[in-house]
């Protein structure tokens, strides 16, 4: 009976540890294009942290809204499964507004095997730039463009920088 009730102690410790094995991410996004952005989060999957900023922000022209987020792999749901969200944007000049949205994707792939992270935009041109921190080939972490790219090892609180 002790020898049962240990296995069990061990199994349900085991599963616990592994329920939220969160990555971190510093967003930056930077407006320099128009007089004012509105962002605002809208869910995607497999993600701890999405809902930031909450409910919105504001972020006028030379302005950046910094915000961290966090993926999730709970056991069974999301384990090894891709992670998303996404930002809804509202941008204004005088009376002219356009509507797109930014979306964040972390991926594992097989080969080469690893997880990938991208930025990606619903309307191409939206925005001017997306880099995300990752190792170069020598090991160094630098911002890599990963606007509709996939970049290998994003390192913990690795920084994602967006211009819009």
């Amino acid at each position: 009976m002790k020898f049962s009730l240990y296995v069990y102690a061990i199994f349900v410790a085991s599963i616990s540890s592994n329920a939220y094995a969160e990555q971190w991410y510093s967003m930056k996004i930077i407006n320099k294009s128009y007089d004012n952005i509105n962002i605002s989060p809208v869910p995607g999957k497999c993600m701890h942290t999405w809902n930031v900023p909450y409910p919105s922000e504001d972020v006028k022209y030379g302005s950046e809204s910094n915000f961290d987020i966090s993926d999730k792999n709970t056991i069974f749901a999301c384990d090894d499964k891709e992670k998303s969200t996404y930002w809804k944007i509202v941008a204004t000049n005088g009376s002219v507004t356009h509507e797109f949205q930014i979306g964040f994707s972390h991926k594992g792939f097989s080969s080469p095997p690893g997880w990938y992270t991208r930025i990606e935009e619903s309307s191409p041109g939206s925005v001017r730039s997306a880099t995300c921190a990752a190792p170069d080939p020598a090991g160094a972490i630098r911002q890599q463009d990963c606007l509709n790219f996939y970049v290998p090892n994003v390192p913990e609180y690795g920084l994602i920088r967006i211009e819009i």
